[in-house]
């Protein structure tokens, strides 16, 4: 049977979309219609309607905020078991082995639930809760819990190449017109793909987180005041004395007496050395 679940492009979206990377953030409005036999991953997922996200996406961008809203086409609206919603939208791995993404939790009813709005009714037979989902009336059904989320790690993926694609579960009950019957439970999977943004090389690589270390001011060390040690002041050697002269030669009136009387004599003796020669 084919689904009479729909989204009106325009008029309904599938959900706000945030990606969280300092204050940057995309839309639901980002969502592109693309056909389910486009992808090979489409139908071995058991994808009902298939989306594609245009705004790609980065490492250590995380999506928070999501939802799905749901809308009917036919006038026989189908109804919905509050207790056989057991799936939860998740994250499915589409990119292989070089892509990485971290979840706040690995149980995924910790990362979705149920819109407490949602107007349940206790049906009368069995005491379920039941809703309705009517014609083109839009259900907000399912939605990211608040400080949970969904993380792109690393990557080994280029630029506008897969990355992961969300899958959104519904199960619901079809009305037969004419016998007033529910059908078995039926599955309804609305998928979203998301592809790479732009990075060096067309490769992303995670950046290190650095720290920058600041090495603050050394104080200068407090020298204590000290008293200069006084120097004695060097004394002035003592004169050497001269030593005192003994002796010293004199000159009198009797030297000069003793040379008068050589004089006189000299004279006498050349005179008798001669007459006896």
């Amino acid at each position: 049977m084919k689904s009479n679940i729909v989204r009106a492009i325009g008029v309904l979206t599938l959900g706000s979309l945030y990606f969280l990377s300092g204050t940057e953030n995309m839309s639901a409005a980002n969502y592109s219609p693309v056909s389910c036999s486009s992808q090979p991953f489409f139908s071995a997922n058991s994808c009902d309607l298939c989306y594609e996200e245009k705004t790609p996406v980065i490492v250590d961008q995380r999506l928070t905020g999501l939802y799905d809203t749901w809308v009917w086409n036919d006038m026989n609206p189908p109804i919905v078991y509050e207790d056989e919603q057991t799936l939860r939208p998740m994250m499915v791995d589409i990119a292989g082995p070089g892509t990485e993404w971290w979840y706040s939790s690995t149980d995924p009813a910790s990362i979705f639930q149920l819109v407490p709005t949602i107007p349940w009714t206790m049906t009368g037979s069995t005491n379920r809760k039941v809703t309705t989902i009517e014609k083109w009336k839009i259900l907000k059904f399912m939605e990211q819990k608040e400080w949970s989320y969904i993380y792109l790690k690393s990557t080994d993926k280029k630029e506008w190449e897969f990355l992961g694609m969300m899958k959104f579960p519904l199960i619901y009950r079809y009305i037969d017109p004419v016998t007033g019957k529910e059908s078995d439970p039926i599955p309804h999977y609305e998928c979203v793909t998301y592809k790479m943004g732009a990075t060096q090389s067309g490769i992303t690589i995670v950046p290190p987180k650095t720290e920058t270390v600041v090495t603050p001011p050394q104080p200068t060390p407090v020298v204590a005041a000290t008293t200069p040690t006084p120097v004695p002041k060097q004394l002035d050697a003592a004169p050497t004395p001269t030593p005192k002269q003994i002796t010293s030669t004199k000159t009198g009136p009797e030297l000069y007496f003793l040379a008068v009387i050589i004089a006189l004599i000299t004279p006498a003796l050349i005179i008798f050395r001669r007459r006896r020669a």
